[in-house]
């Protein structure tokens, strides 16, 4: 069968330019691909995948949904059968070219439907294995529902969301299938209407007298009772006299058969309305009083409860004190009066007969709690059918005993006594015994009228239904929303004791979750309050690892508004275990992709506010993970922004970790984050306004290890390498023949020209400190041996430096001829840019002064009209100041220079100083030619 809108579709969808035709499907010559096709059949078609054929023979899948939860799921579902192994599918990513078939298409599933291409053999029998193990799985669902669970699951889970549509559309569902008989769908929306506080419509519903005569559920009689509270008395709350004459005139007369019996009732508006029935009616009730005065201590509420029983009314009456023997005659009298509490208290220690069993059931059907439930069944468990025949003399008897019957679902054996549960553990522990329509009606009671704080203080029960919880059975989640009530409704929640529970319940949500806005806005909101309370390491990551389970299966645009405040929240927190925290918060970045551009600007605020920011941070994270650490990767780009955390106790933990990375390989994974952290870190160590600083000299010497033992042999580690032995060997000078030698066993690696420069400053650099020209020589000779007739326009400025230090190591001495003659040839007609310069003063301030005083001489020798001084202080002194102030060039090497002189001199400068590329000779003598021919040119213009 298929609906005519759904043949519509069908008809259109197949049919030019669509190479594939309806009318051949419908002959049976399209077998192949009814797997697909079929699921649009029945009343209520299912998420599918069908196929459009190209003029070309290809094909395009149109994947189609219903609504957002089913499009979710349809999503997850084809990237993990089908994904970009096969097609142009890519996660989350909608392939947006135009089709010819959109308009009809999204006509169809209101926009819930993507499109994709590919391998169309592959996808084809993919999509087909995928909905045989869903069907599978879940069943095939296309026609009416027939069973009213999952909505009234859903109906509850929406309440506590406060999803008002979806509330309503869970009625409307049951009422068009005939779920529920028209009573419950009564109940259920005079439920909605009280969550909602539309409380002028309570008392204006049509069948609102009807509800007033008729047995109901106590918390049906509560919403009535609040509705009453809300439309008469509410106005009056500051004046208790009128509160009271408003409550004797207008509500009495009409609605006094609410106020029978308050039993298990406790909302504040519920206790004052019970308290006015209580003190201004003709008989006041001092027991009800005092109940309710106990039930308000400590309340809001409280002050005014207390001014009702005082006034001069209640003072002047006396309640009638009963003398002699409670008999059954003073019990009857009671319960006619309404008296229900203390009548069923006489009638349970009276001899069994039948008056005494009717007054039970009655006050049973009043009060409707569990534990007087239980009493009087226990009392009646001997009957027999004839003698429940003589019992049951009236309609009115009957309506009593039926109250109590549909709870054990057995034939006239009234055994509550041992079937009727009193509290969760019991009704999870016994649900398979009462049956499954049982068990949610008393679920439903039970939310409302099991008490809480003998059951949520004792440590065993509470123990007990953590492990009840646990069991992951048909139970927990038939009980799941009346669970969540129970404890939301809790005048004490959250209590910080339960933070175990509340976590269990948490997971069991999102592990039944199915994609509804409802479910997500209940499990972000637990997850907020669960954050809020503090939890430890293991109870943080237990938290997060459940938000993680139901993101990867319903991850969206909508979950993720959901999870916002919840996040926000997470930030202003205190966080026991932060890896968790961003392995959720990277799973978000990762599902969403291209969709987060439509976040406003939400998930990038959100993101840089949540991920690490400081290097020790990072490092920490990556040192204690086992596993699901790969995203940190991810986060190396924005590390390191913030110097006012970088403390020495920072330094001496990172120096722990690296270590023992260098005693005790990590595993693939991690060594390979490490390797990619190494030069970004370096970067972030060079930039300190302190380095290098003599204290940190072991944490360079430690981390230089690290780098020759884990990055890779490449231009950019060379570069680090020389940055941090720069400052290393300033600092630290004795160890230049050892980290020399390591530098020259790690140094295996093929000559090229492109490194030819950092090679050759790392040679020049542990020259300077004192390491023998014989081992520097074995170097010199094995790079430019190889290379010195391959120089290009860049690395042949290095040739004088090249022969100069070639002459100092005393290297290969053909080499060094070669080298001469290129050099005599490049220099034969060129002009050099420094003998440009017109007289000047030019200070080097730089910390490695061998080097600097190099560079000093050189430039001088090739402009014997400039005056060159070398400034070696690290710090801003009248001196540099006055080096600054009288120079008209400073050379700046900010390699190997504290930050702090750059910064102390910086308003001393007559114009811009020139910063080489590092410190060592070649580099300065560089950056002042570059500087020379801009000026030239300047000039000349």
């Amino acid at each position: 069968m298929i609906t005519p809108i759904t043949q519509n579709f069908v008809e259109q969808f197949f049919s030019s330019p669509n190479l594939f035709k309806w009318e051949i499907y419908t002959s049976g010559r399209l077998n192949k691909l009814s797997f697909c096709i079929s699921r649009l059949e029945g009343e209520q078609p299912v998420p599918t995948i069908i196929p459009f054929m190209e003029n070309d023979k290809t094909l395009t899948w149109f994947a189609i949904a219903f609504d957002e939860k089913s499009l979710t799921q349809l999503r997850e579902q084809v990237r993990s059968f089908i994904g970009p192994s096969y097609s142009s599918f890519n996660d989350y990513h909608i392939d947006g070219t135009p089709h010819v078939m959109d308009q009809i298409v999204n006509t169809f599933s209101n926009g819930y439907y993507f499109t994709f291409r590919g391998n169309d053999s592959i996808i084809r029998d993919k999509a087909s294995l995928m909905f045989q193990l869903l069907d599978k799985k879940t069943g095939k669902s296309s026609g009416r529902p027939n069973e009213p669970y999952p909505m009234l699951r859903n109906f509850e889970l929406a309440l506590q969301a406060n999803e008002k549509d979806e509330a309503e559309r869970q009625i409307q569902l049951l009422e068009r299938y005939r779920l529920l008989d028209p009573r419950n769908i009564l109940f259920m929306r005079i439920e909605f209407l009280a969550h909602f506080e539309f409380w002028k419509e309570i008392i204006e519903h049509p069948q609102h007298e009807d509800l007033i005569k008729a047995s109901r559920p106590s918390r049906i009689t509560q919403s009535l009772i609040r509705a009453v509270f809300h439309v008469y008395l509410y106005q009056h709350i500051n004046d208790v006299e009128i509160l009271k004459t408003t409550f004797r005139e207008e509500v009495w007369p009409q609605y006094q058969s609410l106020y029978r019996a308050r039993g298990s009732l406790i909302h504040p508006e519920t206790l004052i309305s019970f308290m006015l029935r209580a003190v201004d009616t003709d008989t006041p009730q001092i027991e009800m009083q005092r109940d309710i005065l106990a039930v308000g201590k400590g309340t809001e509420i409280e002050s005014i409860l207390l001014e009702l029983v005082h006034s001069d009314e209640f003072n002047d009456k006396k309640e009638p004190v009963d003398t002699g023997i409670p008999s059954l005659v003073e019990a009857k009298s009671l319960a006619d009066r309404g008296r229900f509490e203390q009548a069923i208290a006489i009638a349970l220690n009276l001899p069994s007969s039948k008056e005494q069993i009717q007054i039970m059931l009655l006050c049973a059907f009043e009060l409707q709690d569990f534990m007087i439930d239980k009493q009087v069944a226990s009392a009646v468990t001997h009957l027999d059918e004839a003698e429940w025949h003589s019992i049951l003399t009236s309609r009115q008897i009957r309506v009593y005993y039926e109250y109590l019957i549909p709870y054990l679902q057995i034939d006239n054996t009234l055994n509550l006594s041992t079937r009727l549960p009193i509290n969760w553990n019991e009704w999870l522990e016994r649900y398979k015994d009462l049956g499954r329509f049982t068990a949610v009606e008393l679920a439903k009671r039970g939310f409302g009228d099991w008490g809480r704080e003998d059951f949520l203080q004792n440590e065993v029960e509470i123990d007990r239904f953590l492990e009840n919880l646990r069991r992951d059975t048909e139970a927990e989640r038939e009980a799941l929303p009346y669970i969540i009530r129970y404890f939301e409704n809790d005048p004490a929640w959250p209590r910080p004791k339960l933070k175990e529970v509340y976590l269990e319940i948490h997971r069991r949500l999102l592990m039944d979750m199915q994609g509804d806005s409802y479910e997500m806005r209940l499990a972000t909101s637990w997850s907020e309050t669960l954050v809020r309370l503090g939890l430890s390491s293991i109870q943080y990551r237990q938290l997060f690892e459940q938000l993680s389970y139901g993101w990867k299966n319903y991850s969206s645009i909508n979950f993720f508004e959901m999870l916002y405040s919840f996040l926000q929240t997470v930030g202003e927190q205190p966080c026991p275990d932060q890896l968790s925290c961003w392995r959720f918060i990277h799973s978000i970045r990762d599902r969403l992709k291209e969709q987060v551009e439509i976040l406003d600007g939400k998930w990038t605020e959100l993101e840089k506010r949540l991920m690490p920011k400081e290097w020790e941070t990072w490092y920490s994270a990556l040192f204690e993970a086992t596993e699901g650490y790969h995203f940190l990767m991810d986060w190396l780009d924005y590390l390191g922004i913030n110097y006012n955390n970088w403390t020495p106790t920072s330094i001496l933990r990172i120096q722990d970790w690296m270590t023992e990375w260098g005693v005790e390989e990590p595993e693939n994974a991690k060594k390979n984050i490490i390797s990619r952290s190494l030069l970004p870190f370096i970067n972030y160590v060079s930039k300190d306004p302190n380095f290098p600083v003599n204290e940190d000299a072991e944490f360079y010497e430690t981390l230089t290890d690290i780098v020759r033992l884990y990055a890779g042999k490449n231009k950019e580690t060379l570069q680090s390498l020389f940055t941090l032995q720069n400052g290393l060997l300033l600092k630290k000078p004795e160890v230049a023949e050892i980290q020399w030698k390591s530098t020259h066993d790690w140094l295996t690696i093929q000559p090229t020209a492109q490194l030819l420069k950092v090679v050759f400053e790392l040679m020049e650099l542990f020259y300077d400190y004192g390491v023998p020209g014989m081992e520097i020589k074995l170097l010199w000779d094995e790079w430019i041996g190889r290379l010195y007739d391959k120089f290009d326009e860049e690395t042949g400025r290095l040739l004088p430096f090249l022969l100069e230090l070639g002459k100092a190591v005393e290297g290969n001495y053909l080499i060094l001829q070669e080298l001469q003659e290129i050099l005599n040839q490049d220099q034969s007609g060129e002009q050099d840019p420094l003998k440009q310069l017109p007289p000047m003063t030019i200070t080097i301030f730089s910390c490695r002064e061998k080097a600097a005083q190099r560079a000093a001489n050189r430039i001088m020798l090739r402009n014997p009209y400039l005056q060159v001084r070398v400034c070696t202080q690290d710090r801003a002194t009248d001196q540099t100041k006055s080096y600054a102030r009288q120079s008209d060039i400073s050379i700046i090497v900010t390699d190997c220079i504290s930050h702090a002189l750059t910064l102390g001199i910086k308003g001393f400068l007559p114009r811009d100083p020139i910063y080489p590329r590092s410190s060592g000779e070649a580099g300065i003598v560089e950056s002042l030619m570059e500087y020379s021919n801009h000026y030239i040119k300047e000039i000349s213009n």
